[in-house]
């Protein structure tokens, strides 16, 4: 018992001494596991840049559809307020009309409908050319 009481603390000391030896590496070891972690943050950064700018192209894309929906929404919009303008107008017109007889009401009749049918037309043109979406 005595021996092992003597052999105890040698043996503590030598494990101590082993592993404090444990886990320590060389300058070489250190340049070569820094250049692996520098490799694999450049990785990383290079990863995520290129998913930023994919993401950056799908928002631009949703953007340009998003206006042009705002667009072909405006052109519609803006038709159908000259369009009811117009209506208005060629009610205004033909109760001017019934106010008339004869030849004399027939004309005012053909000018209120063209005028109408053109307001209509126009209202269209406008729309054509505003419109993305046609």
């Amino acid at each position: 018992m005595k021996t092992l009481t003597r052999l105890l603390p040698l043996a503590t000391l030598l494990l101590v001494a082993s592993l404090a030896g444990c886990g320590k590496q060389t300058a070489s070891e250190t340049q070569a596991d820094m250049a692996k972690a520098q490799a694999s943050g450049d990785k990383s950064v290079a990863d995520a840049r290129s998913t930023a700018s994919e993401q950056m192209i799908d928002a631009r894309k949703a953007l340009a559809d998003k206006q042009e929906d705002v667009a072909h929404a405006g052109a519609i919009a803006g038709r159908n307020v000259t369009v009811a303008e117009a209506e208005a107008t060629h009610k205004v017109s033909m109760e001017r009309c019934d106010g008339m007889s004869g030849n004399e009401k027939s004309r005012c009749v053909t000018l209120a409908d063209t005028e109408l049918a053109a307001a209509k037309a126009n209202a269209d043109a406008t729309k054509a050319l505003r419109d993305p979406k046609g």
